[in-house]
């Protein structure tokens, strides 16, 4: 499924198949889960993805296929999740500037000032510090007010 998640009849396909939409099959890229690590594994947590391309939420994101992300969100997955690599999915979704995306991870509950505790590229800034920097265009900016209005939101519940 994680090379045509760009497809969303190939995600609704996958999903009904009883996939993860987190990654946590227990499952290699490209591999079928097996009974042992669907049965033990997962059930004692060890089944995380080593990266950012074992999870489907930032594949999804990555493809720039908006209806594949809200599938995924749809069927469970984790939109505050920070890869094991530090990717953060609503960062992804700004630095590509993908608007869809970055209003669906927002209308599911995205955090925009989550950052990283750990990242490989030793990037650790949230999606509303991503996009403060990126300004890019129209699209940016409604980003960046979208981000904004978020974070404002949030702060003012807590």
């Amino acid at each position: 499924m994680l090379a045509v998640v760009g497809d969303p009849h190939a995600v609704r396909l996958w999903l009904t198949a009883g996939r993860d939409p987190n990654g946590r099959d227990c499952a290699g890229l490209g591999e079928r889960p097996n009974a042992f690590g669907l049965g033990i594994l997962k059930p004692m947590g060890l089944c995380e993805p080593d990266n950012a391309a074992g999870v489907p939420l930032l594949r999804a994101i990555r493809s720039q296929s908006v209806a594949s992300v809200r599938l995924i969100i749809d069927a469970g997955a984790d939109v505050n999740e920070v890869s094991r690599d530090g990717i953060v999915p609503l960062q992804m979704a700004v630095l590509l500037g993908d608007e869809g995306a970055v209003r669906v991870l927002l209308d599911a509950g995205a955090n925009p000032v989550l950052r990283p505790k750990f990242s490989e590229i030793g990037d650790y800034s949230s999606a509303l510090e991503s996009a403060q920097r990126a300004r890019g265009g129209a699209a940016g900016e409604r980003i960046l007010e979208a981000l904004r209005a978020k974070a404002a939101t949030d702060s003012a519940v807590r």
